[in-house]
């Protein structure tokens, strides 16, 4: 029974090391959903957008979700519900033919804003410290203004503004 045991341990790491040898960036692919914040996901959604905006605009070839995962090097867990998200707001379009995606209509009309907005709550974190400190008034109403500034940037500027400001030269360096 031991050598039965060890025999079917070799075959299954040696099954298991073949496949990561086929799909290496399968071993990057984990559900971290719980460890990302979510600034970390609005900046993570925002780039997502982009990439997409810009290969709509300038007319390159269109990203399924393995080559998004790729080239953004984010687990599947997490870029799946950021897409799902995008598809819900409207945001963007999955294409039948080859499940690619495209804006959902002109990214002149996309703002920063909406895109932000539509991940905003959409991934829960294990655990927030913030939940265990004393709140002062007057900092949470700083903190208030704070927001409100930032969403109003966002609300005034366009995906396209963002794609036209920056040429992508080489996507490995997004």
């Amino acid at each position: 029974m031991i050598w039965l045991y060890y025999n079917w341990v070799i075959l299954l790491t040696g099954a298991k090391i073949s496949f990561y040898h086929q799909f290496p960036v399968l071993l990057r692919m984990r559900d971290d959903r719980l460890i990302y914040g979510e600034w970390y996901m609005q900046r993570l959604v925002v780039i997502v957008m982009y990439v997409i905006g810009y290969d709509y605009l300038q007319g390159q070839r269109r990203l399924a979700l393995p080559a998004l995962m790729e080239l953004l090097r984010i687990p599947k867990s997490a870029i799946q519900r950021i897409i799902e998200a995008l598809e819900r707001n409207r945001l963007i379009l999955r294409i039948d033919s080859d499940k690619s995606f495209v804006p959902a209509r002109d990214i002149e009309t996309i703002t920063l804003g909406e895109i932000v907005n539509s991940v905003k709550g959409e991934f829960p974190v294990a655990y927030s410290p913030l939940n265990d400190f004393v709140s002062i008034p007057e900092m949470e109403k700083i903190m208030s203004d704070a927001q409100d500034a930032f969403d109003n940037i966002l609300a005034q500027k366009t995906l396209k503004e963002l794609v036209a400001s920056h040429t992508l030269g080489n996507k490995e360096t997004i």
